[in-house]
């Protein structure tokens, strides 16, 4: 089946500087950014002196006037510079969230790839602590008049884990849309591979909850173009192409040419339709090794361990101390 409308493809940008956001506004391409380029400096000396991440300063008013931008939550590198958030949700939200009539803005979930999560166990403790930020993030919306809720974010690797994301999510009907992580530095095919992850999704999640898709590549796209569960995407490709192919003497003018070309490339694969999803149903799924074989007991007892985060009666990275839960 075809989607039903187009999908959107947001095009990421590494900060806010005015040459890359009027080459946006010029190509009628819509901004994917992240919060980290609103990050006031928090250099090492302050980190060694035990001094808080100062926060997040505002886009300038008029900055992104007339554009349709989103904000991602700067998820990846806080993982891999700091081991985690170094901002609360109230930070992220009083400070940047609530400062810009943003067309989406993500929850601050935390990414599942294999060089930031070290085992299964882990990542279910970084889903559990997605879901209990989304929730603090969703109060922190619902009291402040005019602000949307956050965008939910599926996290995980193997493709059991979204599932479990999504019931920590309580994914439902009623969810036009939502975020998928970790997929940006994975293969496309395989047990783990994007597409076998979004064919699994679109089998078991609700019908008329339709995706976005973190990071993904061309090729990606060019399949997933027409799926109708995909309803925008974003990717900042152009980047990476460019610093393989200029490691020096890079310039701002060559980095908007790369970003243009990139865009228009993408508008071409859309226009075309896609090459059509093909699927992923031969390809052997590996059993979900945390719950494999689990008696009822066991089962009981994770989700307690689980509503208890949820429900903020403990922190999440305490999950931590609760990892006997998970060993054989």
């Amino acid at each position: 089946m075809k989607s039903p409308t187009p999908v959107e493809v947001y095009l990421g940008i590494p900060d806010a500087r005015p040459d890359y956001v009027q080459a946006c506004r010029d190509l009628g391409a819509p901004i994917m950014i992240s919060a980290s380029a609103f990050a006031r400096p928090w250099t090492t000396a302050m980190r060694e002196a035990s001094i808080d991440h100062p926060g997040f300063k505002a886009p300038p008013s008029g900055h992104f006037a007339g554009m349709k931008v989103a904000l991602d939550s700067m998820g990846f590198t806080a993982m891999r510079l700091w081991g985690g958030y170094p901002v609360t949700p109230e930070q992220y939200f009083h400070d940047l969230a609530k400062r810009f009539e943003w067309s989406f803005w993500s929850s601050q979930d935390l990414c599942c790839e294999p060089e930031i999560s070290s085992s299964g166990e882990e990542t279910i403790a970084r889903i559990m602590e997605s879901a209990w930020r989304y929730d603090a993030l969703c109060n922190l919306a619902k009291a402040t008049k005019g602000v949307k809720l956050p965008l939910k974010i599926l996290q995980g690797w193997d493709w059991h884990h979204y599932l479990i994301s999504a019931e920590a999510m309580h994914v439902t009907d009623a969810d036009r849309a939502i975020g998928i992580g970790s997929i940006c530095k994975r293969q496309r095919g395989g047990p783990d591979g994007v597409l076998s992850v979004i064919e699994r999704l679109d089998a078991e999640l609700p019908k008329g909850v339709r995706f976005h898709l973190f990071g993904v590549t061309s090729t990606v796209l060019e399949e997933l173009a027409n799926h109708p569960r995909v309803a925008s995407m974003d990717s900042q490709a152009w980047g990476l192409a460019m610093r393989k192919a200029h490691p020096t003497g890079r310039s701002n003018a060559m980095a908007i040419e790369y970003m243009a070309r990139f865009y228009r490339a993408q508008q071409r694969h859309i226009e075309r339709g896609g090459q059509g999803f093909p699927s992923a149903t031969k390809v052997p799924l590996r059993p979900p090794p945390i719950w494999q074989d689990r008696p009822y007991e066991y089962r009981r007892r994770a989700a307690e361990i689980l509503h208890a985060i949820r429900n903020g009666y403990i922190e999440a990275w305490d999950y931590g101390s609760k990892m006997e839960l998970f060993e054989v």
